[in-house]
């Protein structure tokens, strides 16, 4: 009898699994993406530097309306008295106050700083509109019209409301707006 003899036959390894190796398919694409908002923004932001940065009417606006602002409030300020507190009311209108208004003002008597606080008096402002008509950023100066509406307290506590208009000149004095000179406009009939 004639043996043969097979060779034994090892049973095939189980197919193994491909791994890639390095980020996945989502990983990738997130990272593009996030890269191409990146580049967006960038250019977005060169183009607006590109096109404010030569513009000084930015630099003017910005100046407008810290004139218009602080005007506004000093235009407050001088109206506004408390009778039973003069002395601080006194220093905001010194500290509102530049050049000729504000010397005017630091050359009131003892008798007139008197007259005001024997009225007894007092008055509360409320500016309802304003807005600058002249503006020239080299000298400091400015004008404003403003519509003001003044609350009077008597000393006998009756209230009186009252409105007025007017031009103030503003004179930049260091990095702040103050008023020059301060007018009631008169109202034509």
């Amino acid at each position: 009898m004639s043996t043969t003899t097979r060779p034994a036959t090892t049973p095939a390894p189980p197919p193994t699994r491909v791994t890639r190796r390095g980020p996945s398919r989502r990983l990738r694409v997130l990272a593009r993406v996030v890269a191409a908002l990146g580049v967006a923004v960038l250019v977005a932001g060169v183009a607006w530097w590109r096109v404010t940065a030569g513009d000084d009417s930015l630099g003017y606006a910005a100046l407008r309306d810290q004139a218009t602002l602080q005007g506004r409030q000093d235009i407050v300020v001088m109206n506004s008295l408390d009778a039973k507190g003069f002395d601080a009311s006194y220093r905001a209108w010194l500290d509102a106050t530049t050049g000729v208004l504000h010397d005017q003002l630091a050359q009131l008597t003892q008798q007139q700083r008197s007259m005001l606080v024997d009225s007894g008096a007092s008055t509360t402002a409320r500016v309802v509109d304003g807005a600058l008509t002249e503006l020239d950023e080299r000298a400091g100066t400015g004008r404003l019209i403003a519509a003001v509406e003044l609350t009077v307290v008597a000393k006998d506590g009756s209230r009186t409301v009252k409105r007025n208009r007017f031009t103030a000149d503003l004179s930049l004095d260091g990095s702040r707006w103050k008023l020059s000179q301060l007018q009631q406009v008169g109202v034509a009939q």
